[in-house]
């Protein structure tokens, strides 16, 4: 017996309604719907080269306007933090012991040599 290598996936939210179907042993068939171009022509070259047909159904023209990520998921976000001697000792020492009480040793420890 085959097992069948296939997946249906249904996601309403507030904002959009999404339907995926996918099977990876299937005849490389697709048809995409999801009102904006370049994205039912990225999924239908997935579909074409990954082998298998895949369905996209219409997402209400939402698309259009709305979507579950943004150029801001892409961005790699860093946090650089600057301290000044004066204020110091005092951030360490609350720091030390919320590290502590949190029991991040490593953490602590690394504060105090600091």
């Amino acid at each position: 017996m085959k097992v069948k290598r296939s997946a249906l996936i249904h996601r309403k939210t507030k904002e959009t309604e999404i339907k995926l179907s996918i099977n990876l042993d299937g005849s490389g068939q697709s048809k995409v719907n999801t009102s904006l171009p370049f994205l039912d022509h990225m999924l239908d070259l997935f579909s074409k080269h990954s082998g298998g047909p895949s369905h996209v159904l219409p997402t209400g023209g939402s698309a259009r306007f709305s979507s579950g990520l943004s150029v801001k998921d892409f961005y790699k976000w860093s946090s650089v933090i600057e301290r000044k001697e004066k204020n110091a000792s005092s951030i360490l020492n609350a720091a030390v012991t919320l590290a502590e009480a949190e029991n991040l040793e490593n953490h602590a420890l690394s504060l105090k040599e600091s």
